[in-house]
């Protein structure tokens, strides 16, 4: 049985209610994010969020300090002039001006040059002299222009055994992670089952990773997590994941969360060229698409099997036998059961989803032309993503469905040789979960 050390739920300290209007002032009287970081002993990515969250940004076409101008994406620094031909440093401008350097790209500058007089009994002593003026045009960086793979340490898992002939499989059917807004103790309680009863199997439903900046929604400044984050924490996940289970076989579907990262590159015109950038071929084989789940989560090291949809996510399946099949799912209906009923009678099979956040077994009777009836199950997994609404780091989580009515928790599978199956779920309740006769803490 597993006991892991419980996590502690914080808030962000610039809003703790003795120093949120000191932080505001702060910024609003054009501190940077660094200072103010250091200032409160947090990070510059919580200044950040801070900023969105309270909106203090620099209206468009408006100058909040002197020397600089934004309107939207596109602004424009100027420097203090100077005598003799001098360039300032441009970070050192844009910090001194409540910007962030890594936030911005220089798309160009310009040195104005003017002759003007002096004091008579100035150094010059009265003559004109030459004054120059750097100016620099910066473009806000796009989130979609920024994919990096997760970082690693080198740690490549060991080849998966060879699947059991002849007995009985099980298989843990995991999904919705939505990474960085997982659950904590939901992942730390299952990397704890996943040791103790070594499946012979994961499968993973898809939406490992959240990519909110990228989404087709509104921006939410209490909902944000850049790309690479979201990277980042999903391939976390996905190694404690291996690292819990050594050598079972996991293969992974795309979700519709996973697959923002394939639109923002069809739809946006500037990003279409980057769809099919890939790694080098080698004389072995042919290389990975580069900016595809596969490779930034770095799911061969995991030996990890990407299901490639080539396509919308929609169309990806791994059929667990030849009775039971399992997909992320796209319908969407109000209540337990009603999703994972209606896709059971669209497809005319037995399936496992994920996508709704609940979980529900249903059962439906169907007769063939003599008569002869055959049961078919569909399943609903629940979720691995946080559902309490408390804010964490500053971020509140979902915030966008109030009070949601989900469920968090996996599926398992134990398949017979002959095909036959039988589907169980583990729910995760007041911080235990439950599965079968087992309660893990």
């Amino acid at each position: 049985m597993t006991t892991p050390v419980s996590k502690t739920t914080t808030q962000s300290p610039l809003d703790d209610p003795s120093q949120i209007e000191a932080v505001k002032r702060m910024l609003q009287e054009g501190a940077t994010n660094a200072s103010v970081a250091r200032a409160f002993g947090t990070s510059e990515k919580s200044v950040r969020r801070f900023r969105k969250r309270h909106g203090i940004e620099l209206p468009p076409g408006q100058t909040w300090q002197s020397g600089l101008k934004l309107d939207g994406d596109d602004g424009v620094v100027t420097g203090s002039p100077k005598v003799g031909l001098h360039m300032d440093d441009p970070d050192a401008m844009l910090r001194e001006r409540g910007l962030e350097p890594e936030e911005w790209i220089i798309d160009g500058a310009t040195i104005n040059e003017w002759d003007g007089p002096t004091a008579k009994d100035g150094p010059h002593g009265g003559e004109p002299i030459t004054y120059h003026q750097a100016k620099l045009h910066i473009k806000r960086k796009r989130p979609e222009l920024q994919f990096i793979a997760a970082r690693s340490d080198g740690w490549k898992a060991p080849t998966p055994k060879t699947p059991k002939i002849g007995q009985a499989r099980l298989i843990a059917v995991l999904g919705d992670q939505q990474a960085p807004f997982h659950d904590h103790g939901l992942h730390e309680l299952t990397c704890g089952w996943l040791a103790e009863n070594q499946p012979d199997e994961i499968v993973l439903l898809g939406d490992t990773a959240d990519y909110p900046e990228i989404s087709k929604h509104k921006p939410d400044p209490d909902n944000t997590a850049e790309v690479n984050e979201c990277t980042q924490a999903a391939y976390d996940v996905l190694r404690a994941y291996r690292e819990a289970v050594l050598t079972a076989r996991i293969r992974k579907l795309a979700g519709n969360h996973d697959e923002r990262l394939r639109n923002v590159l069809l739809e946006r015109h500037r990003t279409v060229p980057l769809y099919g950038v890939k790694q080098a071929d080698s004389p072995e084989e042919e290389g990975e698409l580069a900016l595809s789940p596969k490779f930034l989560m770095r799911l061969d090291e995991l030996q990890i099997e990407y299901v490639d949809p080539e396509g919308p996510y929609a169309l990806a399946q791994i059929n667990l036998s030849p009775k039971l099949a399992v997909r992320h799912g796209w319908i969407a209906r109000k209540g337990s059961g009603t999703s994972a009923l209606d896709t059971l009678e669209h497809l005319g099979y037995s399936v496992i989803v994920g996508h709704t956040h609940r979980q529900s077994l249903v059962y439906k009777t169907t007769h063939d032309i003599d008569g002869a009836p055959t049961t078919l199950t569909a399943a609903e997994a629940g979720c691995m993503c946080r559902v309490n609404q408390t804010p964490i780091d500053g971020r509140r989580w979902p915030n966008y469905s109030p009070v949601p009515d989900w469920q968090q928790g996996f599926s398992t599978v134990t398949v017979h040789p002959d095909g036959l199956f039988r589907i169980e779920n583990a729910t995760y309740v007041n911080n235990t979960l439950l599965w079968r006769d087992q309660q893990y803490r």
